[in-house]
């Protein structure tokens, strides 16, 4: 063979390998190439929910999750409306839960959530930690899981299983973990299914929406100390501080000398826990002159509070028939240019049971967090950064 055709010979050789080295390269590739991972189709128990139900949060569901995809590089076309299901809570008030699905991987993004008298509210964290669910928990329509309310807590049983935490930290009785179990719906649904949409949504015009939302670090989580106006607090100051100055514990100890661990958490002395106490640790500490209300913050104290100053707004709740008190810290709004009366703001509110912003509509008297239903009492503003 002379030089020009050994060439020629040594060129196919090497064409045919780089071939084969391509195509098996393409195939290995293929092979072993991560694969997305999507939400499973969760299978859960719930009872029947009316037409009416269901066809309410079909109208009402975009309006809510749209407060959620301001500036995230979202829009509502990007999701659609799963299967609801529901729970019930041991004063049987019932819930249902509506989950909201990405539809490019079928990831539960957020639950909205609706009580018997027709509120709604829509958390992201609850999303999460049910997609997590999807994810990691095997379910069939004959192995459902079974999700029910506990106190200020959701929890999640497979088929066979044991109960863990969907959401919150209040630990479960064996007794209530029975109890659930033996109340537990025998329907099911599968809640990566799209929930029928009605073909007689009318269309809206667009609306311009002023859309103010503070940046929002979590601190620290309330767990099961009954310290929820000190974490609301010093998760505010925090936050206007940009770092941690100290946590709800490190103000109690600092606001009430002397007292044990056990005296902050039970009060078996029934000592007053007086705001004024707090509120003048934090003037004299940090500058703060916090001002306090009655009733429920107009629109205007919001839009000035948090538009104008930047600062949070704390509201102390009483649960109804309990007569229980809790706070949560509203840092944002969403609220229409439009001027029409029928387009109310939406507030954003930070819990901090459950480590997370939830929205509810600014004309809902009432929050149902989980087992109790909570009104709006009295409001804390004019928090400024601290001056160390």
């Amino acid at each position: 063979m002379d030089l020009k055709n050994k060439e020629e010979f040594l060129l196919q050789i090497f064409k045919l390998v780089l071939k084969s080295l391509t195509i098996g390269g393409g195939l290995l590739m293929l092979a072993f190439s991560p694969q997305p991972v999507c939400a499973q189709n969760l299978t859960v128990r719930s009872e029947t929910i009316s037409l009416q139900k269901q066809l309410l949060v079909q109208e009402k569901w975009e309006s809510y999750v749209k407060n959620f995809l301001i500036d995230s590089g979202s829009n509502i076309q990007d999701f659609y409306l799963g299967q609801g299901f529901t729970t019930s809570t041991p004063s049987k008030t019932r819930l249902t839960n509506f989950p909201i699905i990405k539809k490019d991987n079928q990831d539960i993004s957020y639950v909205l959530q609706i009580d018997d008298q027709d509120q709604i509210m829509v958390s992201r964290r609850l999303g999460q930690s049910l997609n997590t669910v999807s994810k990691t928990v095997s379910s069939s329509p004959q192995q459902p899981v079974n999700i029910f309310n506990s106190a200020n807590s959701m929890y999640y049983k497979a088929a066979g299983g044991t109960p863990h935490l969907l959401i919150g930290h209040d630990p479960l009785s064996s007794d209530m973990a029975k109890l659930s179990e033996q109340k537990s719906p025998r329907s099911t649904v599968q809640l990566t299914a799209p929930l029928a949409q009605s073909h007689l949504r009318a269309k809206r015009s667009p609306i311009v929406f002023e859309h103010v939302l503070l940046p929002w670090r979590v601190y620290e989580i309330q767990h099961e100390k009954p310290w929820c106006e000190w974490y609301a607090i010093t998760g505010v100051v925090n936050n206007l501080a940009g770092k941690k100055l100290m946590t709800a514990e490190q103000m109690l100890r600092n606001v009430y000398h002397g007292e044990s661990i056990d005296q902050l958490i039970y009060n078996k002395e029934h000592k007053p826990r007086n705001l004024a106490e707090s509120f003048n640790f934090l003037k004299s500490k940090y500058s703060i002159s916090v001002m306090l209300n009655n009733g429920f913050p107009s629109f205007d104290t919001v839009k000035k509070e948090i538009k104008e100053r930047r600062a949070p707004i704390i509201t102390d709740l009483i649960s109804s028939p309990s007569n229980d008190t809790h706070a949560l810290v509203q840092v944002g709004y969403t609220a229409s240019t439009s001027g029409r009366p029928d387009e109310h703001p939406y507030y954003y509110y930070w819990n901090p049971w459950w480590e997370d912003i939830f929205v509810v509509s600014s004309k809902a008297p009432y929050f149902q967090l989980n087992d109790k239903r909570w009104s709006i009492q009295r409001y804390q503003y004019n928090y400024s950064k601290p001056l160390e």
